[in-house]
C-alpha cells in the first residue's frame, strides 16, 4: 500500500485464530500479508474470511494514520526546504554584501592612505593620498614677472615704465606678498590695482600721502629712493 514496507499485527487477533483450524489460520495469515502489501482483499474460507474482516478494519485504520503522518512530514519537509533555501540565499547575499563592503573599504583606505615622507631630509610631512583630490588639476604656481614684462604690461594699460619699475621694485623687495603677508596669485591684477591707485593719488601728490597708509607710504618712498628719485628729498612724498 503506497510504498509501505510493514504493518502491525495486534495480539487480540489470537482470539480469532483460536476459532480456526491450522489450515484456515495459515490461509488467514497469508491473506493478511497479501492485503497489507497490495490492498486487495484475499479469497478465504468462510470462517477465515469472517476473522479477516475484523483484522482488515484495524489494518485500514493503521494505513490511514500512516498516510496522514507521511503527508505531514512531506509538508514539513517542503517548508523546511524552503526555509533552508531562503536561509542559504540570505547567507549568500550576506557574504556577497560583506565582500563588496570589504572591497570598498580597502579601496577607500587605498584612496585615503597617509604617507609620511621626509622633506629636505629633516622635517617629516604627512601626504594624504586622496584620489578625488588627486584628480583635481593642481593650482598653477605663481611666477613673478620680469621687469621687462612688468614694463610691457604697464605701458599696455596706459601707465608708464617708471610706474612699472616702482611696482616691480616694491613687490620684489617684499617677496611678492600682498599686504606684506599673503602670497601673490595674480601679478597682473595687482598691477592694475597699482595703476588705479597711482592715478587716484597722482593729483595732487600730497593727497596720496594723506590717504595712503603710513606703511605703504614708507615702502613707496624707499622704492623711489632706491630707484634714484631724489625729488622725494624736497618734501614731495
Amino acid at each position: 500500500m503506497d510504498g509501505k514496507k510493514s504493518f502491525i499485527l495486534y495480539c487480540d487477533i489470537g482470539q480469532h485464530l483460536e476459532l480456526l483450524s491450522n489450515e484456515d489460520a495459515g490461509l488467514l495469515f497469508k491473506g493478511i500479508v497479501h492485503y497489507a502489501g497490495s490492498g486487495e482483499p484475499p479469497e478465504l474460507p468462510p470462517m477465515a474470511a469472517m476473522a479477516f474482516s475484523f483484522i482488515q478494519a484495524q489494518i485500514d485504520r493503521d494505513q490511514e494514520k500512516w498516510n496522514a503522518t507521511r503527508e505531514k512530514r512531506r509538508a514539513a519537509g517542503k517548508v523546511g526546504g524552503l526555509k533552508s533555501a531562503e536561509s542559504r540565499q540570505r547567507n549568500i547575499e550576506a557574504v556577497e554584501a560583506n565582500a563588496s563592503s570589504s572591497k570598498q573599504s580597502r579601496a577607500n583606505e587605498a584612496d585615503t592612505a597617509n604617507v609620511t615622507v621626509p622633506v629636505n631630509g629633516n622635517v617629516p610631512v604627512t601626504v594624504i593620498n586622496n584620489r578625488e583630490k588627486a584628480d583635481k588639476p593642481p593650482r598653477p604656481r605663481f611666477t613673478p614677472p620680469s621687469e621687462e614684462e612688468a614694463i610691457t604690461y604697464f605701458c599696455g594699460q596706459g601707465s608708464s615704465a617708471a610706474e612699472a619699475k616702482s611696482f616691480f621694485d616694491y613687490f620684489t623687495a617684499n617677496g611678492w606678498k600682498v599686504g606684506g603677508r599673503a602670497c601673490m596669485k595674480d601679478w597682473q591684477a595687482a598691477a592694475r590695482n597699482w595703476i588705479r591707485r597711482a592715478e587716484r593719488y597722482s593729483h595732487p601728490q600730497t593727497q596720496r600721502t594723506a590717504q595712503e597708509p603710513a606703511s605703504d607710504t614708507l615702502s613707496r618712498v624707499a622704492v623711489q629712493l632706491k630707484a634714484g628719485n631724489l625729488d622725494l628729498l624736497g618734501g614731495k612724498i
